[in-house]
């Protein structure tokens, strides 16, 4: 599937949305001193005509994502 994207990104967060498709993203140092990061995400479908964002699939891919940054940073 392909979507032409908007974003906002600012220090620690980003935004991007298409006709059909909300994404958000965030990172924080942990508040603790382990060396960590906090990362937060969200996402869901637009429906035309409806005030309504609906999370289908954000839980699945959610886990699919995190797993895939704790490859990535070898945890």
């Amino acid at each position: 599937m392909h979507a032409r994207f908007h974003g906002v990104r600012r220090p620690g967060w980003l935004w991007l949305q298409s006709r059909f498709v909300l994404i958000g993203l965030a990172a924080a140092p942990s508040l603790t001193t382990d060396g960590h990061t906090r990362v937060a995400f969200t996402g869901g479908v637009r429906l035309p005509g409806r005030a309504a964002l609906v999370p289908i699939g954000v839980s699945r891919a959610g886990r699919r994502v995190l797993d895939r940054l704790a490859v990535r940073v070898g945890e």
